[in-house]
């Protein structure tokens, strides 16, 4: 089966960084998901099942969105290693999963992780 889980996580959007199956993290609203069997005619059921939700995500206004990431970012969920590893290994990261994780916020906002 094929799916395409975009939530958001950390202020952007997961498509352009992780992709994380279901359980879905706090705060992620209207989720839905569409599984297709990799067919010969997969592409186009994806485009047919799809289209209303992309149409509805472009007119839509940005606003959810930027509340949704000032609220993640003011919930505090580790200040310690062990408090980081444990809260993403509650949310069914692995270990290695976990490790990629924390070394991609360092090296992208140049500090470990803390918030959602």
């Amino acid at each position: 089966m094929m799916g395409n889980h975009h939530v958001r996580f950390r202020g952007r959007g997961r498509g352009s960084s992780l992709w994380e199956p279901s359980p879905l993290p706090d705060g992620v609203e209207d989720f839905e998901e569409i599984s297709i069997r990799h067919s010969k005619y997969a592409a186009s059921r994806f485009a047919h099942e799809a289209a209303p939700a992309l149409l509805s995500f472009a007119d839509s206004s940005p606003q959810p969105f930027i509340t949704g990431i000032k609220a993640a970012r003011e919930r505090i969920v580790a200040h310690k290693d062990e408090e980081r590893t444990e809260f993403l290994r509650r949310r069914g990261f692995s270990k290695a999963e976990t490790g990629k994780i924390i070394d991609a916020v360092l090296a992208e906002e140049g500090r470990p992780p803390e918030y959602v």
